[in-house]
Formats: structure tokens, C-alpha cells, sequence
């Protein structure tokens, strides 16, 4: 039950930090960019990655959470190629 309870708690934290990172692209003047294509499109994938990697150690979000977010960036880009 605890392990379900922390798994829900991630994805939550996760799911913060790509809405934030959507909604922060919107003000830049993406208005196509979702939480779906954030992942996958390359432009959007290149600015996710560089807003992760300025939280990492700040305290925001778990590093850990972040780490896991930049794996599936790097897995979704290698995928790509």
C-alpha cells in the first residue's frame, strides 16, 4: 500500500514539473506544446531537458524525480535516431 502511495506521489511530482515546463514554453510562444509532445518533439524535448537540469539540486523537486524525467528524455531521443 505505501509503495502504491509513493508511486501515485511521483507521478504527481512529475506531472508538475511537465505542466510547469508547458506552461512556461506557452509564455515563450509555443502554443502547440502538451504534456504528450513535450517528451517526443525535439524542440520542446531540448528545452525540457535544459529547464531539468537547472532544478537539479535546488530543492523544487527531488533530484531524483528530475534524474528519472532526463532518462526518459534521453531514452525518448535515442529512440528517434
Amino acid at each position: 500500500m505505501i509503495l502504491l502511495h509513493k508511486t501515485k506521489m511521483v507521478s504527481t511530482e512529475k506531472e508538475q514539473i511537465i505542466n510547469r515546463a508547458v506552461n512556461k514554453l506557452k509564455r515563450f510562444g509555443f502554443t502547440n506544446v502538451n504534456p504528450d509532445n513535450i517528451i517526443k518533439d525535439d524542440v520542446y524535448r531540448h528545452y525540457l531537458e535544459k529547464m531539468l537540469k537547472e532544478e537539479l539540486n535546488i530543492g523544487t523537486h527531488p533530484d531524483s524525480i528530475i534524474m528519472e524525467l532526463l532518462n526518459e528524455l534521453e531514452r525518448t531521443g535515442r529512440e528517434k535516431d
